[in-house]
């Protein structure tokens, strides 16, 4: 256990190979929440570019009942598949994904659109992003995806699709201040 949380904080501070190599000493049967230890040790593979074991922890997480991460698993199944290249399968798993109740709270809706955008061509391509920018004007991803969009000869946002985006773009920036609020409490 100690190991564990030891692990946690290398993974918090952003020591992905001290995480690794604490991660590497515990075994899976000794320790009572091992869905923690499988959650941790998908992340730090996923994060250090390894989606073979990344998916082979998520898919040992998938196995335990009742975790905590349990809805985490398939973004990060996606995720891991994404980064191991089958850019198609990834794209119908985000598509899958995006439309289920709560999807915000689990997955990145906005990264999640973004790679169904790259994964597709022409038309199909430009529609996505534009969905993306509709959505998600203010998601990290937005630059990136409206010169995706120029270059694919996309159309200017109508009136309609401009006020929209406002919209978003004002819900953003009041969460945001609801946050910081509450951070001041």
């Amino acid at each position: 256990a100690s190991d564990l949380g030891a692990a946690f904080r290398a993974y918090d501070a952003g020591d992905l190979a001290g995480a690794q190599k604490l991660l590497a000493k515990i075994d899976a049967a000794q320790i009572a929440n091992d869905d923690y230890l499988w959650w941790l040790r998908g992340m730090v593979a996923l994060r250090s570019g390894d989606p073979a074991a990344a998916r082979a922890a998520f898919q040992q997480l998938a196995k335990l009942g009742g975790s905590r991460f349990a809805r985490e698993v398939p973004w990060r199944l996606a995720d891991a598949a994404w980064e191991a290249g089958d850019r198609a399968a990834a794209a119908k798993a985000y598509a899958a994904l995006i439309g289920g109740a709560g999807a915000g709270a689990v997955g990145d809706v906005g990264t999640a659109r973004f790679r169904i955008a790259e994964s597709r061509t022409g038309t199909a391509a430009a529609a996505a992003y534009r969905e993306l920018l509709l959505a998600h004007p203010a998601h990290p991803m937005a630059a990136r995806a409206e010169t995706r969009l120029t270059e694919l000869g996309g159309a200017p946002f109508s009136a309609i699709e401009r006020i929209e985006r406002a919209k978003q773009l004002t819900a953003a920036h009041l969460w945001d201040e609801a946050i910081e609020e509450l951070a001041l409490v």
